[in-house]
């Protein structure tokens, strides 16, 4: 059952913009975005709150993180959460707002992407269109063109506008993904 919901953020007003949340999947227990692992354990995602927070030990500039966060895992939100968060979007700037990573990894150094690349545990693809000024039809058909009915999430960025549309995908994977650690290449013949 595909749910549409007016989407209280950004383009609220100036376009009527609405969300379209495959909720009878994402809120079941045994879709695989919320799936439970062996232990009985809903598999849940990194999320923290701003731009800022860092539970890593040491800061990029190479000095000590001072924040008692420090050296502890990150908060973990379930793809029900995450679903939750889409219809209901919070109404706090970006630099203070969560956000979340679509790995289960959330360990104190998760925000690192050479870390994640090396432990992320991936169940969730993620898209993000902030040029063209697309309709939401637009990226809806562009995502069905390669993954077909599968279950997704698409909703404004809170910064879009009638005149600068920006789109996020969320796409629930059937099976975990781990990143690669050599580069893929793709074929040239299309």
């Amino acid at each position: 059952m595909t749910h549409i919901n007016e989407n209280p953020g950004a383009l609220a007003g100036a376009t009527g913009a609405k969300v379209e949340i495959e909720a009878a999947k994402l809120l079941s227990k045994d879709y695989p975005a919320n799936a439970v692992d062996a232990s009985g354990i809903k598999t849940a995602f990194v999320t923290g709150y701003g731009q800022s927070d860092t539970h890593a030990r040491t800061l990029h500039d190479g000095s000590a993180n001072p924040h008692e966060s420090a050296g502890t895992p990150y908060g973990k939100i379930t793809g029900a959460g995450i679903a939750n968060m889409v219809k209901e979007p919070p109404s706090l700037p970006k630099g203070r707002g969560q956000w979340f990573i679509a790995s289960t990894y959330a360990e104190h150094d998760a925000r690192s992407h050479e870390v994640q690349r090396a432990r992320g545990v991936f169940r969730w693809l993620t898209l993000d269109v902030d040029e063209n000024n697309l309709g939401l039809d637009e990226i809806d058909a562009a995502l069905s063109e390669v993954i077909g009915d599968a279950g997704r999430l698409i909703y404004s960025s809170r910064s879009a506008t009638q005149e600068n549309k920006k789109w996020r995908a969320l796409v629930p994977l059937a099976t975990e993904m781990r990143i690669p650690t050599h580069p893929i290449r793709c074929s040239d013949d299309i």
